[in-house]
């Protein structure tokens, strides 16, 4: 948790306002005397952040009481939050149970290594972002879920036993996981072009995919169930990928269209989808999957469309 500290303002003879910094946080931030560091000033806020360093942020975890369910919740939340390592320590030893959860996750959480390997502790850590750009990594993100909608339709379709839809599941989850790292990094390496306010802005686009991708894996799964296939469930499954699909090439237009317009005209066309899918005579388990997804999927695109009435651009 953070520490809300107070300080007094403090001026020296003609000189600038000055206030002192926590001892604490200057040593661990491997600082002294005549350090440099970087202020991110903005109305109201200022960030302090030491200069020309790589701090290497990490936590140490007992799991004593935790189970596999909430040690994947921890080492996610822990990614997400920007950490750079974590070390899983257990007295008595570390069960096979929890080292074959560890090794699944680097599945689903990309650049995740296992470093460090003994009885009783286990030292992760996150390799550097292979996407750092947020548009970049969004436009990923969007096309993994419009190949994860096609790569189930022709899964039902021809009932394929090779497909491992799985693949689909953890790409959309990696790059869902990869916007909300890009944020995390973003607040503690500020950019001097992107301001902590519109940082939140993005931060919620962020966590949005991170449901959007959840979604996605229900649907696989469910579909995964069905016995036969459903031409109704394929055709609404390619309805909503055409129209997501026109998502990645707006990213273009920035500064050049009026994107709120072309995002309008898209969620008008999701909701026309979702209207008719209580029409349709699938499974009701399917329709609410389907409706929940559509959901989730338009209240990413408020999101992105209340930041971009405030920015002209997403930022690199």
């Amino acid at each position: 948790m953070p520490k809300l500290l107070e300080r007094n303002i403090q001026q020296l003879r003609g000189s600038s306002y000055i206030i002192t910094l926590p001892k604490d946080w200057v040593e661990e931030s491997g600082l002294e005397k005549g350090s440099s560091v970087l202020l991110a000033v903005e109305p109201y806020i200022i960030r302090i952040i030491p200069a020309n360093k790589q701090i290497r942020r990490s936590h140490t975890i007992n799991i004593a009481r935790i189970d596999a369910d909430q040690l994947k919740e921890i080492i996610k939340w822990s990614y997400l939050s920007g950490l750079d390592e974590i070390n899983i320590i257990k007295e008595g030893g570390l069960t096979h149970s929890c080292r074959n959860t560890l090794r699944q996750l680097r599945m689903n959480i990309p650049g995740m290594i296992i470093s460090h390997e003994d009885d009783d502790k286990i030292k992760i850590e996150f390799a550097e972002l292979s996407y750092r750009d947020f548009t970049q990594s969004l436009k990923a993100f969007i096309q993994a879920i419009v190949r994860g909608l096609n790569e189930i339709s022709k899964y039902l379709e021809l009932r394929s036993e090779n497909s491992d839809l799985s693949l689909n599941v953890d790409e959309c989850l990696g790059y869902s996981l990869i916007l909300s790292r890009i944020i995390s990094k973003s607040i503690i390496q500020p950019k001097s072009e992107i301001s902590l306010m519109k940082i939140y802005g993005l931060a919620v686009i962020a966590l949005s995919t991170v449901d959007i991708a959840e979604s996605i894996s229900d649907i696989t799964n469910l579909m995964q169930e069905i016995k036969s296939n459903s031409h109704e469930v394929i055709s609404l499954l390619r309805d909503i990928g055409i129209v997501i699909n026109k998502l990645p090439p707006l990213f273009l237009d920035f500064g050049k269209t009026n994107i709120n317009e072309s995002l309008a005209i898209i969620l008008g066309e999701l909701q026309s989808i979702k209207d008719n899918i209580d029409m349709t005579s699938i499974d009701s388990k399917i329709k609410s999957k389907l409706i929940i997804f559509i959901e989730q999927i338009q209240k990413m695109l408020r999101f992105l469309s209340n930041y971009c009435s405030s920015s002209t651009n997403l930022p690199d």
